[in-house]
């Protein structure tokens, strides 16, 4: 059997492997220690989707090692098994469906604009999930034509993840308008320093650059899987294509979703114009996720002690 020099099981184009896959995991690691570090300090304002969030850099993590097991192994032995390849392959398909699936779900509103969702509605991400991670494992398991319906996958999942996203921008911004024309008609004044415009100005933000990543991730995505195909014999420039576009991708979303001191947002003050005019709020962001909720009362008659309360409500999805 040849070997190169130090008795080197693996060719030139391969020995680097290992050093790309030493940092990845050296890195990654890094980030999930950060991620919980964070969710440490700040574990009061953390919510179903920050803890589904978390599942995506632990399944990298364990690629990652997985991937980096085999070109040990390879390089000590000279000997490339092939269950653990296609475990390897198995689990890079979980993570880009779930990366994808959790791109859709979030882009739904899910954790940010409503905390539940019907059982329909579960069932139906749960089938994107396994038609696309499917279809991944049958490019490498079964032929390369999957290939076709893999990218069809992620056409759809981008299309329904940048639609969403517009849906939920557009929903913001007028109930933005709705609530500013509110505050104006009553002559309503804030007493605290953030406001419900500033709740409503950073979802939106949120939901505008979520979007941006979510489309350069898929783009990118697209192209690297097609290119794979022609990088078979670059082993490094294959691993480096495919790795760095989700690094940028999952570290933009861990700082976009990253936990923070949410209290400002939680306690928010109108101060009435008049005496005889009672206001109460509930904030929008909360850890039960209840919609804004404001109750305005006004005597009935004049000279009158009881109150006409008018309650504006949300029901909680």
């Amino acid at each position: 059997m040849a070997m190169n020099p130090g008795g080197e099981q693996l060719s030139s184009d391969e020995i680097p492997m290992i050093y790309i896959y030493d940092m990845l995991l050296f890195f990654w690691l890094a980030l999930l220690i950060l991620w919980f570090g964070n969710f440490l300090m700040f574990r009061r304002f953390s919510n179903a989707l920050h803890k589904m969030l978390t599942l995506a850099p632990i399944l990298k993590l364990l690629l990652v090692a997985l991937i980096l097991s085999r070109w040990r192994s390879i390089s000590e032995h000279g000997l490339e098994y092939t269950s653990v390849e296609n475990v390897c392959h198995l689990f890079r398909s979980i993570e880009d469906a779930f990366i994808f699936t959790l791109m859709l779900l979030i882009a739904r509103g899910w954790g940010l604009l409503h905390s539940k969702m019907d059982n329909l509605r579960w069932a139906s991400f749960a089938f994107f999930f396994v038609i696309f991670a499917v279809s991944l494992m049958c490019v490498d398991w079964v032929h390369s034509y999957f290939l076709a319906f893999s990218i069809c996958c992620v056409v759809f999942l981008t299309y329904r993840t940048l639609k969403c996203c517009s849906v939920n921008i557009e929903y913001l911004q007028r109930r933005r308008r709705k609530f500013r024309h509110f505050i104006n008609r009553c002559n309503l004044q804030y007493s605290s320093s953030v406001t419900v415009d500033d709740q409503l100005c950073h979802k939106i933000e949120i939901f505008s650059k979520f979007r941006v990543i979510c489309a350069a991730f898929s783009l990118s995505f697209s192209l690297i899987v097609t290119l794979a195909m022609f990088l078979s014999e670059y082993a490094y420039v294959q691993a480096l294509t495919y790795e760095l576009p989700k690094i940028f991708t999952y570290v933009g979303i861990g700082i976009m979703f990253r936990l923070r001191n949410f209290a400002p947002f939680q306690h928010i003050r109108l101060a009435p114009p008049k005496e005889n005019v009672v206001v109460f709020m509930v904030p929008e962001v909360s850890q039960k996720f209840v919609r804004p909720e404001v109750i305005l009362g006004v005597p009935e008659q004049d000279n009158e002690v009881e109150l006409a309360c008018y309650l504006k409500r949300q029901k909680k999805r």
